[in-house]
């Protein structure tokens, strides 16, 4: 009779969408000790806004983006809000911290200001 009192576990997404859903936390740590001139976290030719450069609001507002996607696929009992997501916070991400410190070079060199080296 015990045996008939078995509950049914919640559903959880794999562990190889977890993994992915961390990629973005990984490109940003490899940004920050591999490439950080191509970042501009170092520059010292853009305006600060409280010490912290427009690159660096960036790639804050980016890894806060990735981490809600990463929260709701790693909590969620859902499939459809996992996929969903993975999908929508996770390749956005990438690419934010791909193509963002890109388009603020252009932005700046758009607006007149100092290039970096």
């Amino acid at each position: 009779m015990e045996s008939m009192n078995r509950t049914a576990r919640p559903w959880r997404s794999d562990p190889i969408t977890r993994l992915v859903t961390l990629a973005p936390f990984a490109l940003a740590l490899y940004i920050d000790l591999v490439a950080r001139p191509f970042a501009g976290l170092g520059s010292d030719s853009q305006p600060e806004a409280l010490g912290i450069s427009p690159a660096g609001w960036l790639q804050l507002a980016v890894l806060t983006w990735a981490a809600v996607g990463a929260f709701i696929v790693w909590t969620t009992n859902s499939r459809v809000a996992s996929a969903v997501a993975f999908v929508l916070f996770t390749p956005v991400a990438i690419f934010g911290l791909v193509l963002g410190p890109a388009v603020l070079l252009i932005l700046q060199n758009l607006a007149g200001g100092t290039v970096r080296p």
